[in-house]
């Protein structure tokens, strides 16, 4: 995970840190949508690491919402 945490603030991400070892980055950037950062961050990953990978990029806002909508449900 310091690996991976080291590789994005290389590319210039802020205030970057890693949850466990989930996988599950959370990072800042303004310059990009989440649907640009996906791309980007699918073709520096395979162009640094030689893995194809795909990743899902949400803003606080759409994880905000998600979480509300589970407890209305009942489903957290």
């Amino acid at each position: 995970m310091a690996e991976l945490r080291t590789f994005l603030t290389e590319l210039g991400f802020t205030k970057v840190q890693t949850l466990l070892q989930s996988g599950n980055i959370v990072f800042d950037s303004a310059e990009r949508s989440p649907q640009e950062l996906e791309i980007f961050l699918a073709e520096e990953t395979e162009q640094k690491f030689g893995l194809t990978t795909e990743f899902v990029v949400r803003t606080p806002e759409d994880i905000a919402a998600y979480l509300e909508a589970a407890f209305e449900d009942g489903d957290p």
